[in-house]
């Protein structure tokens, strides 16, 4: 028994002092974090450094900002992206590099040119996007708050209004965010195949008013957080479809960073729906004969058209391919005007509200689904509580209310759905 007593003794003794030793060895090393972190917070607070995601870097790379032009990111919170846009607007012309005048820095308000419209629904995310804006002391941006589906298209009224056209848009959408399942592991359990259908609809009415407010010549933008077709090329094929190949066609900017590890997109892929997998929109019609969901969509043009569209210039950037975030990239230009009620929602449209955390939906963004809404609720809940304020984003709400996201529990059939979650805004 005391032989018991002292082995017991001995080993209490034993791990005191190796957690002595263990506290002794991290006393320096927790200090020289400590001040490694309050260099990091002192220098973002005066503009100097922007903590930022390399991957994140690539769509306001794509979208080619050059000094001069308009430019509107229509879900512009946290803000990263517009203030990588600021400073393309305020550097030096690009003319030839060895022109010393062409690569000195802005001195002064006179020498600052072009316009950032930086938008977002959510008033609160707006005050946080416009704080963080102000580090740059930029005079070229302009903060709003209003459902990007709905922006305005005209700056006026009556007899006086002018149109509102940009030369580059961008439109960093709202979506289920399962490109960010390496730093968000939740991701990986609470997935479901048709965690994205919910937000398809909203993102391609994000897009195509995008498209209606960008000049003839411009360039446009469209970009996720997730790897999922139905977020991705599904929507980028609707845009295409809905403006003809006369308006609108995809640019080949898979050459455009050179380094850059990037796959092609896809011009196939299933659609998950009530349990089970659909390869096209007939199989869906063929399965609901007396009410048939509105999903065409979702799915792949059928026949030729597929190929028409050039799917394959889009950009897929795979975690594993470069130690990096998922992240799709899709580059638009503008060659004619739009048809004038391409893309275009009714008169009167409903906006999208969301007052302390559930967003309220119109009847027309609910294409579906209870039993994966609820699950990819759960999961956009989770990875913004494990992610950082830089990476929170809500999206398209009603102007000077609150905006948040399009996701959650959703019911179907009724005027309007109900959501408790916001999606990813990366």
């Amino acid at each position: 028994m005391r032989s018991c007593r002292k082995d017991s003794g001995r080993a209490t003794r034993l791990m005191s002092h190796r957690r002595a030793e263990a506290a002794a060895a991290a006393a320096p090393r927790s200090t020289s974090i400590k001040a490694f972190h309050a260099w990091l917070l002192r220098e973002s607070s005066l503009g100097n450094l922007q903590r930022q995601e390399a991957v994140s870097m690539v769509p306001p790379l794509l979208l080619d900002v050059r000094p001069g032009m308009a430019v509107l990111d229509m879900c512009a919170s946290p803000g990263s992206k517009a203030q990588q846009i600021l400073e393309m607007l305020a550097a030096p012309a690009r003319i030839a590099n060895t022109d010393a005048a062409a690569r000195a820095p802005v001195r002064s308000l006179d020498e600052a040119r072009g316009l950032l419209v930086a938008n977002d629904a959510d008033v609160k995310r707006c005050q946080l996007l416009a704080s963080r804006a102000a580090r740059l002391h930029s005079p070229s941006l302009v903060v709003t708050s209003h459902d990007a589906r709905l922006f305005p298209e005209a700056v006026g009224e009556g007899a006086a209004a002018a149109p509102l056209l940009f030369d580059r848009v961008l439109c960093d959408v709202p979506c289920s965010g399962d490109g960010t399942l390496r730093k968000n592991p939740v991701i990986w359990r609470r997935w479901t195949a048709g965690a994205g259908n919910m937000l398809h609809s909203l993102q391609v009415e994000i897009g195509c008013k995008g498209v209606r407010l960008l000049k003839v010549g411009g360039r446009l933008v469209y970009s996720t957080c997730s790897l999922n077709p139905v977020e991705n090329e599904a929507v980028v094929a609707r845009i295409l479809t809905t403006f003809g190949g006369g308006c609108l066609r995809l640019v080949d900017a898979r050459d455009a960073l050179p380094g850059l590890a990037c796959r092609p997109g896809v011009s196939g892929w299933k659609v998950w729906h009530r349990g089970q997998w659909h390869g096209d929109w007939a199989s869906v019609q063929d399965r609901f004969r007396r009410k048939c969901p509105n999903l065409e969509s979702l799915f792949p043009p059928g026949g030729d058209g597929v190929a028409d569209l050039h799917l394959d210039r889009c950009l897929r950037l795979m975690p594993h391919d470069a130690n990096q975030g998922g992240f799709f990239v899709a580059v638009f230009e503008k060659t004619a005007p739009h048809p004038e009620r391409a893309g275009a929602l009714p008169a009167g449209a409903a906006e999208v509200c969301v007052t302390e955390g559930a967003a309220v939906l119109p009847a027309s963004l609910s294409t579906n689904l209870q039993g994966a809404a609820a699950a990819a609720a759960h999961s956009a809940d989770s990875a913004d509580s494990a992610d950082s304020a830089w990476r929170a984003g809500g999206a398209r709400g009603r102007r000077g209310v609150g905006v948040g996201g399009a996701q959650g529990r959703r019911d179907v059939g009724v005027g309007v759905a109900r959501c408790s979650a916001r999606p990813r805004v990366c």
